[in-house]
């Protein structure tokens, strides 16, 4: 039995039983907020602290760091102006892309909206600087 032979005979759901659900609107942005400001105890600010001064980083601040990282986008498409970028060190993804777009390896923070921008908690708390790694 295929997938689709199975989705259609399944008892669980029926179509009509779709549209009885009623939608809840969360956006991308805000799950994504909640998942990187959820465990933030006062670390953050201290990792910021630490970093502004170039002080040695306990072992907890640089995992925090690390985590931090991994939940920042590494890739930008902008399907309308054929536009790709990334932030993956050591690759090349740019040498690949299609014809007519333009490809980089490089920061694109500021191609993104502000109001996109899922890793600033207020005008005083961006985390995309605490997490580049140019820096040490």
């Amino acid at each position: 039995m295929n997938f689709a032979t199975a989705f259609r005979s399944s008892p669980r759901i029926s179509f009509p039983d779709i549209g009885m659900v009623k939608p809840r609107r969360l956006t991308q942005r805000t799950l994504l907020r909640r998942e990187l400001f959820s465990e933030d105890e006062g670390q953050y600010a201290e990792l910021e602290t630490e970093l502004l001064f170039n002080t040695p980083m306990r072992e907890e601040l640089v995992q925090l760091r690390i985590r931090l990282f991994s939940k920042r986008p590494k890739f930008y498409i902008n399907y309308d102006r054929k536009i790709f970028m990334h932030m993956v060190h050591g690759r090349s993804y740019e040498a690949v892309v299609l014809d007519g777009w333009w490809g980089a390896e490089g920061d694109f923070e500021h191609m993104i909206p502000t109001y996109h921008r899922y890793w600033v908690r207020s005008t005083s708390e961006d985390f995309w600087a605490v997490t580049n790694f140019s820096n040490g």
